[in-house]
């Protein structure tokens, strides 16, 4: 009986580990994916406050950054042909290992990283 309760805690503890990297914050407002060879065109930001470069793969963004309305976001290819994020001019490289799809995230008004 000892073993089937470790067995059991050990699935409880993977999936709740597992439940728990499923959940980024945030309200996704453009997404790029590799396996597509266009790039969604870039928007202007309609709302100021916190937004944040997420891959898909991962709970912690790349990089979050404070904008105003009117300040634009998205992905272009940079110099060296690479895909990279870009908020407002400053631009952010798309180093995930497994992701395959990025997301810029609406994160609130007051939201701080």
């Amino acid at each position: 009986m000892p073993a089937r309760f470790s067995a059991l805690a050990v699935f409880i503890l993977f999936a709740s580990v597992l439940i728990g990297c499923a959940t980024q914050p945030g309200k996704k407002v453009l997404t790029y994916s590799e396996q597509t060879t266009e790039l969604p065109k870039p928007m202007t930001v309609r709302e100021a406050g916190s937004y944040g470069l997420y891959p898909d793969d991962g709970i912690t963004p790349i990089e979050t950054v404070m904008l105003q309305r009117g300040q634009t976001i998205g992905f272009r290819h940079a110099s060296d042909g690479t895909v990279v994020g870009f908020a407002d001019g400053k631009e952010y490289k798309l180093t995930a290992v497994l992701a395959t799809d990025y997301s810029w995230k609406f994160l609130g008004k007051n939201a701080a990283k």
